[in-house]
């Protein structure tokens, strides 16, 4: 992808659908760090946001594509989201009309 000028200089080109986010609007914290209680309350507050959300489709699809390791990313967790690159590799690889 290539790099365009931006307001705070170059960057990728954001996403349209970033713009209807619901964590764009939220104190929730997507990034929670540990596995413990705090952690897990975290997760799941992200994630109830993200199942209100009318992007969490393209969110997911942007993450699983671009390999988004960390965070809460259309409702799903880091771990939930390994899973599911493997079955999307594992797809694209047999349908070659799909791009990475």
């Amino acid at each position: 992808m290539a790099l365009h000028q931006t307001e705070s200089g170059l960057g990728r080109p954001q996403e349209p659908w970033r713009e209807h986010a619901k964590c764009r609007w939220t104190s929730v914290d997507f990034f929670p760090v540990g596995a413990g209680g705090p952690a897990m309350r975290q997760l799941d507050a992200a994630k109830t946001v993200c199942r209100r959300c009318p992007v969490a489709e393209e969110c997911l699809a942007y993450a699983l594509a671009t390999n988004q390791q960390f965070g809460v990313w259309g409702a799903t967790s880091e771990q939930e989201r390994r899973r599911l690159r493997r079955v999307w590799l594992s797809e694209c690889a047999g349908d070659s009309r799909l791009s990475i």
